[in-house]
């Protein structure tokens, strides 16, 4: 079992509090979150307290309240297209537009481009080192004759397989196409530097952009 997971907060700055998050296995085997969450309530206009929330996460909520926030020790984030930041309960009470709600389930989000790297430097890091493999990935393409649109390539990432195998991989998501509706996460196996051996390919669709950015941030297991 999971060991808990805590964040140390300062509300309306002032109130020092904790969010925590537990785990629980229940009698089928999942896993599920207890969220215990503060926040302030007012007795006068000048009086407040802190009083807790104590919130059931399973699924796709409890993995994005996990990864996202606790592991990240960020209980807001700015996110492109929503203002003011997003909270952890907003994720569980779906307060938030569909689009935004979406895209922070299905972790593809884009932090705002005015947050404060002393705080999110990790999330602005993976999105600079994205662009990059993008980019990288698209101009390799080209090298073999292949045209890509960039827009249609929403992530890249390039990982090295074992030894064994011999090869470079590397994985993009695609976004979804005119003729059939479906996100593509693709697998492009490169043959080493020594240029011996041949590319390969392989290609997975899914209906959800959740199952297909899962797929695509496990893909370096996956082998050609």
């Amino acid at each position: 079992m999971k060991k808990p997971k805590c964040m140390h907060v300062v509300l309306n700055n002032k109130h020092k509090a904790d969010f925590t998050l537990k785990f629980k296995k229940k009698k089928n085997g999942e896993i599920i979150g207890v969220l215990t969450a503060p926040y302030v309530e007012w007795n006068t206009f000048e009086d407040s307290y802190v009083d807790y929330r104590v919130l059931t996460l399973e699924g796709r909520v409890l993995e994005c309240i996990e990864k996202y926030f606790f592991d990240e020790m960020a209980p807001t984030i700015p996110v492109q297209g929503y203002s003011p930041e997003v909270e952890i309960c907003d994720i569980y009470f779906k307060t938030l537009p569909p689009q935004i709600h979406e895209q922070m389930i299905s972790g593809t989000f884009k932090i705002d481009k005015n947050a404060d790297p002393r705080y999110f430097s990790n999330f602005l890091r993976k999105e600079k080192e994205n662009k990059s493999a993008i980019r990288k990935f698209i101009r390799g393409q080209k090298e073999l004759g292949v045209t890509v649109k960039s827009k249609s390539i929403l992530y890249a990432r390039k990982t090295v397989v074992p030894p064994s195998s011999n090869e470079e991989l590397t994985v993009v998501l695609v976004d979804r196409p005119s003729e059939n509706g479906k996100y593509k996460v693709q697998i492009h196996a490169m043959p080493p530097a020594s240029g011996e051996g041949k590319v390969t390919f392989r290609q997975m669709e899914f209906d959800d952009i959740y199952d297909a950015k899962k797929m695509f941030d496990s893909a370096e297991s996956i082998q050609s």
